[in-house]
């Protein structure tokens, strides 16, 4: 899988063609950009997509970036929405709370919040190299566009960006249960 091959370094072209998939399931479709090469998870055929998008023309308003090796109760309550296999920690006396899950496409995920009041001492790059999994299960993290703080933290905790995804919530009576 695309995800797969960008977490062990290897990329497609940057050929600005979009490979389209079957949708994942759950509560959500994505389109996931990386360096000029996109992959569209939906149910829709891929030659409506041609139709509507010329080759080499694609460009997405980008609402997360993804990097590998995402977010309290305000982190758990969205989690919970694209996530399942849930497990919650909290770190350093309740100064920080980190989420980790299995997300649309599989993949082990995370994210953290760390309170006002411990923010500036290293926690998030702490809670980023922490190992939550066992060795050689990638993890992936996603931050807010403009959370520069939070990708320091992971490019501090040796993850690396690999590109970024858009997730297009399914109206609530199409979400399998």
């Amino acid at each position: 899988m695309l995800l797969d091959d960008a977490a062990a370094g290897r990329f497609p072209p940057a050929d600005g063609l979009v490979d389209v998939v079957p949708s994942p399931g759950g509560p959500a479709d994505a389109i996931i950009g990386l360096t000029g090469h996109f992959m569209l998870t939906a149910d829709i055929a891929a030659d409506e997509v041609a139709e509507r998008l010329p080759d080499g023309d694609f460009r997405a308003d980008v609402v997360g970036d993804v990097a590998v090796d995402r977010t309290s109760t305000r982190l758990e309550a969205g989690a919970t929405r694209y996530r399942r296999e849930m497990r919650r920690f909290v770190a350093d006396d309740d100064a920080a709370v980190v989420v980790i899950g299995r997300d649309l496409c599989d993949r082990w995920e995370f994210g953290y919040e760390v309170e006002s009041w411990a923010q500036g001492r290293g926690l998030g790059r702490k809670i980023a190299a922490a190992g939550l999994l066992p060795a050689g299960e990638p993890l992936w993290g996603q931050v807010a566009p403009g959370n520069a703080t939070s990708l320091r933290a992971l490019a501090a905790a040796d993850f690396v960006p690999v590109g970024a995804e858009v997730l297009f919530p399914k109206a609530v009576g199409q979400v399998p249960l």
